[in-house]
């Protein structure tokens, strides 16, 4: 397993078989050029054109980021809390497989 953190909250996770990041914030300055993230970052896009799985962990906008959610591969499943804005937005977005956890719930991938 490979772990790469991104910056702020956004992680890269990568096993044998899996690609997952968690709270995508890739693109400085953010929240409507309000807010940046320090240290600053460059992301490079094409290294998550292959993400399999995104976590969302809750709807503030450090950690639910519309702009950098929009830039991944709608192929990929995302894993949402139990909150009906995230979903309708991810759903909005074109992400076709999201999946609500409830906290402690157990998910397998790969």
């Amino acid at each position: 397993m490979k772990l790469v953190l991104i910056g702020h909250a956004s992680w890269l996770v990568d096993t044998s078989d899996t690609r997952i990041l968690f709270d995508p914030l890739l693109f400085d300055p953010n929240q409507a050029d309000c807010y940046e993230v320090h240290p600053s970052r460059r992301v490079q896009l094409t290294e998550l054109k292959d993400v399999d799985v995104v976590v969302v962990s809750h709807r503030h906008i450090d950690h639910f980021d519309v702009r950098s959610l929009c830039s991944l591969p709608k192929t990929a499943t995302v894993l949402s809390p139990r909150d009906p804005l995230i979903v309708k937005a991810l759903e909005a977005i074109g992400f076709a497989k999201v999946r609500v956890v409830d906290d402690w719930d157990r998910v397998r991938f790969g």
